[in-house]
């Protein structure tokens, strides 16, 4: 029996409409687990934009699983992808094109593989670099309260109210989230996106909240032992969201 016009076009369609969707930017649907994507006017940026060198306790964590970061786009997705045995695990399945939050979320999982000791917070950083912060003795319930009402912003309640459910006494949480947020704006800023700029807003909001949470440690937790590296990854991470930003 002849086949009608819809049954003979299919394959040709269906193949047209493949390679569409392989030559938009950022989107691949054929064996890779990184899409490429055009870097915008100029060179692009370095995996970590150029700052201060990480504080002297800093460390390697180990070479990546998956080999040398591969060469694609954005490079801050592909350095830190490169350090998960399960880079798929990490991507959003709502929008799995969605290449700043797979960064932000990619970071999360570097930092679960870290070594950690007992009562400290293991952070990867970008180029194969780490850092291990021992918590003040203080809960992220103190911090939100120490947040004046008006400088409340967006993320406040997500992170300062309902994530004390699952990290209430190990308040470094928020320095880890505060680097996923700068990872993203990396992504977004090599990526040359006009849109997710909250990702940069809530960088910059995290940071006021990581500033708080190192002035109270100095009144409650007078002590304690990490203060001058919590200090100095504070300020250091500060300046390399700046490097990226301004």
């Amino acid at each position: 029996m002849e086949r009608g016009p819809v049954v003979r076009y299919l394959p040709l369609f269906l193949f047209g409409a493949l390679i569409l969707a392989e030559s938009r930017p950022g989107r691949s649907l054929v064996g890779t687990v990184l899409p490429s994507h055009p870097f915008p006017r100029g060179r692009p940026l370095p995996v970590s934009p150029p700052c201060e060198p990480l504080p002297a306790f800093a460390f390697d964590p180990g070479p990546p699983i998956l080999g040398p970061p591969m060469r694609s786009s954005p490079p801050v997705l592909a350095d830190v992808l490169c350090r998960l045995p399960d880079p798929e695990y990490w991507r959003d399945q709502t929008d799995p094109f969605d290449l700043v939050t797979w960064t932000h979320e990619g970071t999360h999982g570097a930092c679960v593989r870290l070594p950690r000791r007992p009562g400290s917070h293991s952070i990867y950083c970008l180029d194969g670099r780490a850092v291990t912060i021992r918590h003040p003795r203080l809960t992220i319930g103190q911090v939100a309260a120490a947040i004046p009402r008006e400088e409340r912003g967006q993320i406040y309640q997500l992170y300062l109210v309902e994530q004390r459910r699952d990290w209430d006494r190990e308040p470094l949480y928020l320095l880890e989230e505060w680097t996923a947020y700068i990872h993203g704006t990396f992504a977004r800023r090599q990526l040359g996106l006009g849109e997710r700029q909250e990702t940069e807003r809530h960088a910059a909001e995290m940071e006021r909240y990581c500033r708080a949470m190192l002035a109270l440690a100095a009144r409650v937790d007078p002590d304690y032992p990490d203060a001058a590296k919590l200090a100095a990854f504070i300020e250091w991470n500060a300046a390399r969201f700046r490097s990226a930003v301004e």
